[in-house]
């Protein structure tokens, strides 16, 4: 266990903006419980020689009931702005890897010590 595998749960709402600090030196992966039905979303982050990529999964059984989920995330800079509005992926259990396939978002290196806002939706896509 790494001292960036604390947990500390963040609760959340569907349709509210969220900001949060992602502090690469101590945490990879951050929690959010919605506080309505208990949906536990991961935000994951994956450091390269380039930039950070981060990924927004739900952890939830292989149910067929289990309802789709969108994330916008947004990176703000004091003369930069990065967004990416993503599906998020339904997963069973944390994966330390990254898997490149839709639904990241890359954050260059200059941008990395920034707040990340993020807000997920029970609708198809969320724009913040």
């Amino acid at each position: 266990m790494h001292s960036w595998d604390e947990v500390d749960l963040i609760m959340f709402v569907f349709d509210r903006p969220l900001i949060f600090s992602m502090d690469l030196g101590k945490k990879k992966m951050f929690f959010f419980q919605e506080k309505k039905d208990g949906d536990l979303i991961v935000v994951q982050a994956f450091k390269g020689s380039e930039g950070v990529s981060v990924t927004v999964s739900c952890i939830a059984p292989m149910a067929s009931e289990v309802r789709n989920l969108s994330c916008s995330l947004a990176k703000l800079t004091q003369y930069t702005t990065l967004r990416q509005g993503m599906m998020v992926k339904k997963i069973q259990k944390v994966s330390e890897e990254m898997e490149y396939e839709d639904g990241f978002m890359f954050i260059p290196s200059y941008m990395e010590d920034a707040n990340l806002h993020r807000q997920c939706s029970e609708s198809e896509y969320i724009h913040i």
